[in-house]
């Protein structure tokens, strides 16, 4: 499909009596597009002939083959062919159409150049661009691919048919929730060979470096220059790394992830282990920059041993991080605006795992954890090798906490069961990772509570107060919150994490958060405020979406099973960390706002997609219930509530529920879809009362209205709680919508038409078309010509007179009603009837597909129809 232009150029080609150069890079399907250009060509007219080894053919041989025919000559990889065979291929020319494929950049003969550029007509092969990437897989796999699982693919492949081809036939896609979804396992046995030319320029003096990025990268450019002089040039001339230059330092990154894949297979786990030690060894003096307990040791003397200069004690905390920096970590212990302050730890982490008699067991541990939630992998990995050689509870602890983040629940609980914590700091330890797993693998809030119930560090309290949130119980979440922050000074490592948490509560009570929390300080709480916003206006769609945190690209695969790539996010077969880090490459927060967004401006296909890759990512989303729900309701909206119910028993179940009463909302449109309006009305009112119950006053109103619309009588308690609600609820969209339904309750078709015009320009064009629909039969006939034009216009299509121009009358009419004369004057000024100068302007609107004399334009064009 998306060669079409191509094949046609080609074949336009050959039937002019020319040939056609087809030019792409390495991977880019030439040889199978020139043959399947080839074989449409008609038999009964043209005699292909593939040369597949040199010499050139005589003519006169070609001649012979064709019998009466026209000859067409494909030479596959002309580049390969010399100054004589090219020569003997224009000899050819025009007796026999020629079709050659060939790499640009790559072409060693002069007179190959001069044939391509003088006879031939070129057709260039591009990469497929992400678009044509989802399409390209959808047709290898036969079904649709997620959104992620393309962009990841088109990123590492860099659109390139050939690799992609590849990564799919080694079966790293599988599906889930009717979607496809990459599922890496190991490298693809074709990389080598596809990157042949690019591992073969590597010099001997060169491979320590390559060495060095397979253990990870970023890598820095004095740590190349270290291993081998001069290799990062070399190595950036060749195309195998780019450097990346920041205000402090130059780093090198792979060129393309599977390309770096494909070198680190061929080195041996000797020369990586040797490379990692000497990198170890080269950066021992920064390893030793701080102490277990925070400390340079240079500054050992001007520290308490509380970790607080005697000078300056109040910059420093009791754990040793300065005042100034408090801010800079998140609970998970990285800035969400400076995500390249983990990339070194991490790195480190990973020479320490190919080297690990480097440092003692302790130190691994803490590495570990400081690395858990950029890449969990690692730090299970490193923790993993800590246990399994001194099975301290401490080891254990660590490893399990970053099995729990990495998604290995069922290995997490293994090794918790085998822990026998002794001090009090490990018990308390103990308590948070196994409510942790409760939390995201039973998808049970309330028990995790019970978990740390008899616990009430800083820091347990924080973690309960997400726990509240989880359970969908907003009010308490926020008092417990705000009680934490007000009392107490809760440590930076998880302060942002509280405040993100009495953000997010406030939303859903109504409350507009004072001040955005950072993304990575919590993935609920991120998604709930852009949620949130997205029902106030304040923030368009868009950038609510991207405000919950950009998706990090994961790694690559490589041989190893380590990641290598980027790091800042887990590689894509990993699931996120227990608190689903947006930033960190969580998908179902991002998707599940980005679908709801979808939905309010009307794109239906589009929310649903999102939908759908948001629950089915495999990892623990907290938004999981939400996007279930809201897909359910969407399906069910659409004519479809088997699939919605499906759906719902599938991606809904357990107690992980943020939104009050999003679940119940869902069955009631189930079965109103099934004509089940009395289940359809209960479930609605449990929605109500789940809401209101949990002080959640914006999901709540979002129910009522959507109650009022199903029954069709906004009287009695449902108008009186709107009303209640509209001054409390700051969100203008959701109080715009929450007006126009009690505007039904006085059948007044000109405040219904408004309110469908302020809905439509505030972006809910669904809703605004419900109110136009419904303001229609009670307008007068020109206005309601309005209602049908604005319909219309919401709906995507032309009016019935939408390829029609104006009349000369009907622009004088329009240019007049532009300057801001009435109707009256207008009538006055032409000499004819107002009831004219109205039915004027009812054609005018609808060929012009405006509402108002506002929208003309001061002086239409005057064309006869």
């Amino acid at each position: 499909m998306d060669r079409e232009p191509h094949r046609d150029l080609v074949l336009a080609a050959v039937a002019a009596g020319r040939g056609v150069a087809v030019l792409g890079a390495a991977g880019t399907g030439r040889t199978a597009f020139a043959r399947a250009v080839a074989e449409t060509l008609p038999a009964a007219r043209y005699a292909t002939t593939w040369l597949t080894a040199l010499p050139v053919p005589l003519i006169a041989h070609l001649r012979e083959r064709a019998r009466g025919r026209v000859p067409v000559l494909v030479v596959d990889d002309a580049h390969e062919l010399g100054d004589r065979d090219a020569v003997n291929l224009l000899a050819l020319l025009p007796a026999v159409r020629l079709i050659i494929t060939a790499r640009p950049g790559h072409l060693r003969s002069a007179a190959l150049r001069t044939l391509i550029k003088d006879h031939l007509r070129v057709c260039v092969l591009e990469p497929f661009d992400a678009a044509a990437t989802g399409r390209a897989l959808a047709a290898m796999l036969g079904g649709e691919a997620a959104g992620p699982a393309v962009d990841l693919l088109h990123r590492w492949t860099d659109g390139n048919p050939r690799l992609l081809a590849a990564l799919v036939a080694h079966g790293h896609l599988r599906q889930r929730a009717g979607l496809w979804w990459h599922d890496p396992h190991g490298t693809p046995p074709c990389l080598p060979e596809l990157f042949a030319e690019e591992a073969a320029g590597i010099t001997p003096a060169d491979r320590d470096v390559i060495a060095a990025l397979s253990l990870g990268t970023p890598l820095r450019l004095a740590d190349a220059e270290m291993l081998a002089p001069g290799s990062a040039e070399r190595l950036e001339e060749h195309g195998v790394v780019r450097p990346v230059t920041t205000a402090c330092r130059t780093v090198l990154h792979w060129t393309n992830p599977l390309l770096g894949a494909a070198l680190t297979a061929g080195v041996p786990a000797t020369r990586r282990q040797r490379v990692a030690a000497l990198l170890l060894t080269t950066h021992a003096a920064d390893a030793m920059t701080f102490t277990e307990r925070g400390r340079h040791p240079a500054d050992a003397m001007t520290f308490t041993d509380r970790g607080r200069h005697p000078v300056d004690a109040m910059t420093f905390t009791d754990r040793g991080r300065h005042a100034v920096d408090a801010m800079t970590f998140t609970d998970r212990g990285r800035h969400p605006a400076d995500a390249g302050a983990d990339l070194e730890p991490v790195v480190r982490a990973r020479w320490h795992l190919a080297a690990p008699e480097t440092a003692r067991p302790g130190d691994l541990l803490r590495l570990a954890a400081r690395v858990r939630e950029a890449d969990p992998r690692t730090a299970a990995l490193l923790a993993g090798q800590v246990t399994d050689l001194t099975g301290t509870p401490t080891a254990r602890l660590t490893y399990a906490a970053a099995l729990t983040h990495l998604g290995d629940y069922s290995t997490a609980r293994s090794v918790l069961r085998e822990c026998d914590a002794g001090t009090p700091g490990e018990r308390v330890e103990r308590a948070l990772v196994r409510s942790r797993l409760r939390c995201w693998a039973d998808r049970d809030p309330a028990g995790a509570r019970l978990e740390v119930a008899s616990i009430g560090t800083a820091e347990v309290v924080a973690w309960d107060s997400l726990l509240l949130l989880l359970a969908g119980e907003p009010r308490r979440a926020w008092h417990r919150a705000d009680a934490l922050l007000e009392t107490t000074t809760p440590e930076p490592a998880f302060a942002a994490g509280v405040r993100a948490v009495r953000a997010a509560a406030g939303a859903l009570m109504g409350r507009p958060p004072a001040d955005l929390p950072p993304p990575a300080a919590d993935a609920t709480a991120s998604a709930v405020v852009a949620w949130a916003a997205l029902w106030d206006g304040s923030m368009p769609a868009g950038a609510a979406v991207a405000w919950t945190g950009p998706t990090a690209p994961p790694a690559a695969p490589s041989a190893t099973g380590q990641a290598v790539g980027p790091t800042v996010g887990p590689p894509a077969d990993l699931a996120a960390g227990p608190a689903a880090d947006l930033a960190a490459g969580s998908v179902a927060g991002p998707a599940s706002v980005d679908g709801y967004a979808r939905w309010l401006r009307g794109d239906i296909a589009g929310a649903v997609r999102r939908w759908r890759e948001a629950v089915g990512d495999p990892g623990p989303q907290p938004l999981r219930t939400e996007a279930a729900a809201w897909l359910a309701t969407c399906l069910a909206e659409q004519g479809d509530p088997d699939e919605a119910a499906r759906i719902l028993a599938e991606h809904a179940a357990g107690g992980l529920n943020v939104v009050p009463g999003a679940v119940a909302a869902a069955r009631a449109t189930i079965a109103a879809a099934r004509g089940d309006l009395l289940t359809a009305g209960t479930q609605i009112d449990t929605a109500i009362r789940t809401a209101h119950d949990a002080g959640a006053a914006l999901p709540e109103l979002d129910h009522l209205i959507r109650a009022a619309r199903w029954r069709g009588d906004v009287t009695g308690s449902v108008a009186d709680r709107i009303r209640v609600l509209l001054p409390v609820v700051a969100a203008a969209r959701l109080g715009l919508l929450g007006a126009a339904t009690l505007a039904l309750t006085r059948s007044d078709g000109d405040e219904l038409l408004a309110y469908a015009q302020r809905l439509a320009d505030a972006g809910l064009p669904a809703q605004a078309c419900r109110f136009a629909e419904s303001a229609a039969p009670l307008l007068s006939a020109t206005r309601r010509d309005e209602a049908r034009v604005l319909l219309d216009r919401l709906r995507g299509r032309p009016g019935p007179a939408g390829r029609e121009v104006l009349t000369v009358r009907e622009a004088e009419v329009a240019g007049l009603a532009a300057t801001g004369l009435s109707d009256r004057e207008i009538s006055d000024r032409l000499t004819v009837s107002v009831r004219t100068v109205e039915s004027h302007l009812s054609r005018v609107y609808r060929k012009l597909g405006v509402t108002s004399r506002r929208a003309l334009r001061p002086a239409p064009s005057p064309i006869e129809v």
